[in-house]
């Protein structure tokens, strides 16, 4: 017979199983995201030792996470394959994430709130597919689960290193800094939050005087240029946080009615809901463009109080509550999930926008190594990563301009570089068949997730706004 500890180290471990198994499965089924791709050049500059930069010689750092590119550096550095490995660690991390919140909600004994969290973050397609675009948040997530266990356990002076630290892969954690300084604040320990303070300056201020040392901002130019993308709609960042996926849609109710009970919740999740309160809110008063990884932590905190929702309903429904057990809840959620990812990927096939655009660029940049070509792009991902020459970005996230609706057509123009990269949307399309550009550059290729390659002059043929479909221009 099994004792209770033994009992626990079982579950724990199956959860953490039950989650790698259907990464894995995710692995074949989703692309990396374009943008991760951006991480992957300075880590492989980086690891070729020219510095963490995009352009060799252009000491702009345009990504939001540095030391996410120092740690793939090691990989390029080893010779690991790229971006496999990237996606594989984060299907490692979330294994350990959920290692370690299996163990803290164990301990507070909270077994069916553990199901429920695994039903959510298992069966989510859009968290699977979120950790297989090879972002930095499920490292960030991971960090931040020890930090409020490392804090809990009185161990703040590491939790505040490790979270100072983590401002390096997200700026979010200034935020979950904020939480803890406040919780001393309002428990009444001064000298803590004395503290936390100090020893976060303390923590921050090298790296940030590196980083101004050596590109003359403390902040990335990534951030700089997205915080001209601002005023997306309160619906936009509604939907992108809460709804976009059928589990989560299911779910919220649950999730709202857990967190209206923060106040009674474990020291744990008290920590935890309250810092994504505060993300919510941040949010929603700086209103940035709502990219998918963005509602990572917000999505695994609405999963993790759902739970407690769920309880506090069956409080109510004693005779339901036998029909809950955790292994009922376990095998369910590895059905759902397998269902999910499996009927997502027989709607979309498997890694279409790697099968219809990333392996057709490759081709192509097989054969046009040199690196003293100058190639614009909108979307500097897959491109920058392929391609050896220098890049020179619309959008400004490695370059030093974000160029506006109005200049696009003298910025490319005056630049004279060797090819542009752009979206295929309706707008692109009457600047390229409709303007002087015409005159010196030719469409040559046409890449798209849907596998349409045929590059088509009549703009009504093509979708308004963004879309990951591409046309390549080659100057005369």
């Amino acid at each position: 017979m099994m004792t209770d500890k033994s009992k626990e180290s079982t579950i724990i471990i199956l959860s953490a199983l039950l989650v790698f198994v259907i990464r894995l499965l995710s692995f074949f089924i989703y692309d990396v995201y374009d943008d991760a791709f951006i991480t992957f050049r300075y880590a492989y500059n980086l690891s070729s030792g020219n510095g963490l930069v995009y352009n060799i010689g252009e000491n702009i750092l345009g990504t939001t996470s540095p030391l996410f590119a120092i740690i793939l550096s090691l990989f390029f550095k080893i010779g690991l394959p790229m971006p496999d490995s990237a996606v594989i660690l984060n299907i490692l991390l979330d294994t350990l994430t959920v290692f370690f919140i299996s163990k803290i909600l164990l301990n507070n004994n909270k077994i069916i709130e553990l199901g429920v969290f695994l039903f959510i973050f298992s069966g989510s397609v859009l968290i699977s597919r979120i950790t297989i675009g090879g972002m930095e948040v499920n490292l960030f997530l991971l960090m931040s689960v020890i930090t409020i266990n490392l804090y809990l356990k009185e161990k703040k002076v590491l939790a505040v290193i490790i979270c100072s630290i983590a401002y390096f892969i997200r700026p979010e954690a200034l935020s979950l800094l904020l939480i803890l300084f406040l919780n001393d604040i309002f428990t009444k320990q001064y000298k803590h939050a004395f503290f936390t303070v100090i020893i976060s300056i303390a923590t921050l201020s090298i790296p940030l005087i590196f980083m101004y040392q050596i590109y003359g901002n403390i902040l990335p130019q990534s951030v700089l240029s997205k915080s001209e993308l601002t005023g997306s709609s309160l619906i936009e960042l509604i939907n992108m946080f809460f709804l976009r996926d059928p589990i989560s849609i299911i779910t919220l109710p649950l999730a709202l009615i857990g967190i209206s009970r923060i106040h009674k919740t474990d020291p744990f999740l008290k920590l935890f809901g309250f810092w994504i309160l505060l993300l919510i809110v941040s949010y929603a008063i700086i209103r940035p463009h709502p990219w998918p990884w963005y509602s990572f932590v917000i999505r695994v905190g609405l999963a993790l109080f759902s739970g407690v929702g769920f309880v506090y309903l069956l409080g109510y429904l004693e005779k339901f509550k036998k029909l809950f057990t955790f292994q009922r809840i376990a095998i369910f959620s590895f059905i759902i999930a397998l269902f999910a990812n499996l009927a997502t990927a027989y709607t979309q096939g498997f890694k279409p926008v790697t099968k219809n655009i990333y392996y057709p660029l490759k081709n192509w940049a097989k054969s046009n190594k040199k690196i003293n070509k100058t190639l614009i792009a909108d979307d500097i991902g897959i491109i920058g990563y392929l391609f050896k020459g220098r890049i020179i970005d619309t959008q400004g996230l490695i370059s030093s301009k974000f160029v506006k609706k109005e200049e696009r057509l003298n910025f490319f123009l005056s630049s004279k570089a060797d090819y542009l990269f752009l979206n295929s949307n309706q707008e692109n399309i009457n600047l390229i068949f409709n303007t002087k550009l015409k005159d010196f550059y030719e469409p040559i290729l046409r890449f798209s997730k849907s596998g349409n390659n045929k590059i088509i002059q009549n703009a009504d043929d093509y979708p308004q706004g963004w879309i990951q479909d591409y046309i390549l221009l080659k100057k005369f």
